[in-house]
Order: structure tokens, then C-alpha cells, then sequence
């Protein structure tokens, strides 16, 4: 960002410099009516250079300067010249004003472009948990009771779907249920679409927001996810013979389930019933 700053910076100066050097040559060379068109012309190319880019403002510049040269020639305009103010060094101010001006939009544009990137980039940081790549709990219970209201304001069918994957054996290091959470985060965003929202409520469980989605059909979604955890592997950074492995072979998915019953109800219950569910299956989904 610094070196494009400096370069910015670096073609602005030399874009000012032939601006004001054209203008100056425009107004000594040639009488002050024919003046103001040609210096209409370089307002209008170094327009279009700052709007465009480099070849842009390079068509300009050249279009520019043939009708410069043609306006002159069947003009009669006898103008004054010397050995360093003449039309030749009019010219030439004006062919270079808007490949400056075109270079200089063009920094503009990537400048803005990057900046435009780096804000949305902080603001997904901001609401997404950057190791998982979901939405971080507190803004998803935002969603929720968002959801909540339009289902009941709708009479539209809402359900909330819990999951997590208890391992076959105790994990030889605590963080190795990371990059299970990890994989499992994937699987669950790969079948999910939005408005679907998938975030984290507990240290090693993933909990789903799906509108639309009645108790029959999150239990189908829970079913196809238990499915594919069979082939979705995940890759241990501290457990070497786990690598590459398959969720199932780590562990039992488990999936808790509650929709809307129709009436007024909160996030947190509708979280806790989901929770409660969870809490309450046994064996595998």
C-alpha cells in the first residue's frame, strides 16, 4: 500500500507538471480564442485519463493533438514561436498529459479497489470467526431472533439444528478436535445456502439456522451431513496416523433438533431446546 501510495503520489506530481506546462504553452503560443478551445481539449483529455487508464488517456492525447494539428493547418494561425515556445512543444505537452492522467486514474482505481477489499475484509473479520469461516455466535443469535420474527410475522417454518461428533476415543491432545470442528464447519456450509446460517455455540459444536426448514426437513439435512462425514476427511496437525481420516472415523455425528412451534418464542430457547435435543440422542443420527 506504501509503494502504491508513493507511485500515486510520484504520477500526480509529474500529471500536475504537464498540465500546468500545457497551459502555459496553450496561452503563449496561440491567440486567446483559439486558446480557450485548446484548453478545453486538454481538460477533456486529461478527463478522460483520469476516468479510463493508461491507453485511454493515450487515445485521447493523440486524438487530441490531430485536431490540434488539423485546426492549425486550415486556420491560418500564424503563432509565435521560439526556440523553446512553440506548437511542437504545445504538442508534446499535451500528448504527454494524458498517459499521466490515465496512470494516475489508473493508481486511483486500484487504490480505491484495494480499499474497497481491505473494509469488507475487516468487516467479515469482524462478524466471522476467521478459523472456521462461519458467523461468530453473537451476531448469529442477532440472525436468530431476526428469523424468529419473520417466521412468526409470516407464519413461515423455521428450525435450528445442532451437531457435534463425539470421538470413539479420547483425543490424544485436546486441539486435535479443532480441525474436526473445522472440517465439520465445511461440510456443514457445502450443504447449506443462505439465508442458512451455520455458527459455533460450544467449544466442539456447530449449530445451524435454517429458515424455511421444518423438524422433518432438518432431520433429512442431519442425515444427508452424517452421510457425507464418511467421506469428508479432516487433517490433524499433532495426530499424524489421524490424518486424512474421515469424520466418521474420528467420531459419531450427533444432531439436536427444534423448530418453531408457531408460537412467539426467543433465540436463546429455541438454542437451548436444540441444545436439550442434542444432549438427549444417543446414537448416531
Amino acid at each position: 500500500m506504501e509503494k502504491s501510495a508513493f507511485w500515486l503520489k510520484l504520477w500526480t506530481f509529474g500529471l500536475t507538471l504537464i498540465v500546468l506546462a500545457a497551459t502555459y504553452l496553450i496561452i503563449v503560443v496561440n491567440p486567446i480564442e483559439i486558446a480557450a478551445l485548446y484548453l478545453g481539449a486538454l481538460a477533456i483529455v486529461t478527463g478522460i485519463g483520469l476516468a479510463t487508464n493508461l491507453w485511454g488517456g493515450s487515445i485521447a492525447s493523440v486524438l487530441a493533438v490531430f485536431a490540434i494539428v488539423l485546426m492549425n493547418q486550415f486556420s491560418g494561425i500564424y503563432p509565435r514561436e521560439s526556440l523553446f515556445i512553440n506548437v511542437a512543444t504545445e504538442l508534446i505537452a499535451l500528448l504527454l498529459a494524458g498517459p499521466l492522467a490515465g496512470q494516475t486514474g489508473a493508481l486511483i482505481n486500484r487504490m480505491y479497489r484495494r480499499g474497497v477489499y481491505w473494509r469488507a475484509r475487516a468487516h467479515q473479520q469482524a462478524v466471522h470467526d476467521e478459523t472456521l469461516g462461519i458467523l461468530k455466535p453473537e451476531f448469529a443469535k442477532i440472525r436468530l431472533d431476526e428469523e424468529i420474527l419473520r417466521a412468526t410475522t409470516f407464519n413461515r417454518s423455521l428450525a435450528v439444528l445442532s451437531l457435534d461428533i463425539v470421538p470413539h476415543r479420547a483425543p490424544d491432545d485436546p486441539g486435535e478436535h479443532q480441525p474436526v470442528l473445522q472440517a465439520l464447519a465445511r461440510l456443514a456450509r457445502a450443504f447449506t445456502a443462505p439465508p442458512s446460517v451455520v455458527t459455533r455455540t460450544a467449544e466442539n459444536q456447530l449449530t445451524l439456522i435454517l429458515p424455511e426448514y421444518t423438524a422433518a426437513q432438518a432431520a433429512e439435512l442431519a442425515q444427508k451431513l452424517t452421510a457425507q462425514a464418511e467421506k469428508t476427511p479432516f487433517f490433524a496437525a499433532t495426530n499424524a496416523a489421524a490424518l486424512g481420516a474421515s469424520l466418521s472415523q474420528w467420531g459419531n455425528m450427533r444432531a439436536g433438533i427444534a423448530a418453531l412451534n408457531g408460537q412467539p418464542e426467543t433465540g436463546e430457547n429455541l438454542l437451548a431446546r436444540a441444545q436439550n435435543a442434542l444432549n438427549g440422542v444417543a446414537a448416531d443420527v
